[in-house]
């Protein structure tokens, strides 16, 4: 029997038209917002302001920590020096805290860890949904609160290469996503492994425009993902009103979950998943 090859995606993914009307309209409620920065609490250890070097954000809960955040330090510090990494936990355990505690004195002020309590998740209980969505939120915050450029990405990466490079490239741009093409569904055009903000206040108000949409968009507790199809509605809606950002497309060596050699971060991603985190194992038993 023939299926539309959207089909497979409905379990986790906006795929139907009422589902895809509301991401839009949070879209453009986000873009008529006088200040569309969402406000919270974060706790824990934050970036320095005085220092001008571009930030590497991932966020994850506790078990992503626990799998994965060790070994994307160690990375970081390893092959791209100059870069700082910051890692944002969801509702972490007192064990938890005392653990990225000690991550941070492993690596020294490059790293820095913050956390927030469940205040802000609409869920009520740890929901994956809510953590893939609102890590943008504090990359908006980061990006307002250090002006300097802030790359987000899975916290289940791991740093192949030196990063300088990479963002030089990216100077002369505002924002940078990952473009799927020919992908033409709205959930899977972009892939939000890694989304970039320069230090412009075109980037700046876009992440917090992208913030506030999400954060509308999970206040009505979605069975499915919306990170991925918001920033497509958002870029859009941008070029449709033509409003103002230079839009880089990233390349794949960001978040490549294929583990090519010349790549600039693994992402562990589908089928590859286990094979990614059993050799994470095998490399944190040898750190």
């Amino acid at each position: 029997m023939f299926l539309p090859s959207w089909w497979k995606d409905r379990r986790d993914n906006p795929v139907f038209p009422w589902r895809l009307r509301s991401i839009k309209e949070n879209v453009r409620l986000s873009c008529e917002a006088a200040h569309p920065h969402p406000d919270f609490a974060i706790e824990g250890n934050l970036p320095d302001v005085n220092e001008t070097s571009q930030i590497l954000l991932a966020c994850g809960d506790e078990i992503y920590f626990h799998r994965f955040a060790r070994q994307l330090a160690f990375t970081v510090k390893q092959y791209s020096p100059a870069t700082r990494i910051h890692l944002h936990l969801f509702e972490p355990s007192a064990r938890c805290l005392a653990e990225a505690g000690i991550l941070e004195a492993c690596i020294g002020k490059q790293l820095s860890i913050s956390h927030e309590t469940n205040e802000r998740n609409p869920f009520g209980k740890p929901d994956g949904i809510f953590f893939a969505a609102g890590r943008f939120a504090i990359a908006s915050f980061l990006a307002r609160r250090n002006k300097v450029p802030v790359m987000t990405i899975d916290i289940d990466g791991r740093v192949r290469r030196n990063l300088a490079r990479a963002f030089d490239a990216l100077q002369h741009h505002d924002v940078g996503v990952m473009w799927r093409h020919p992908e033409h569904r709205p959930w899977r055009t972009i892939l939000a492994c890694a989304v970039f903000l320069n230090n412009t206040e075109p980037a700046r108000l876009f992440a917090g425009r992208l913030a506030e949409a999400l954060r509308l968009s999970l206040m009505k507790q979605p069975a499915y993902h919306v990170d991925q199809t918001t920033l497509y509605y958002l870029l859009r809606y941008y070029s449709f009103q033509q409003l103002k950002l230079d839009v880089a497309n990233l390349d794949l060596a960001w978040g490549d979950h294929l583990f090519g050699e010349d790549s600039l971060i693994w992402s562990a991603k589908g089928k590859r998943k286990a094979e990614f985190l059993a050799s994470t194992k095998r490399r944190q038993a040898e750190i």
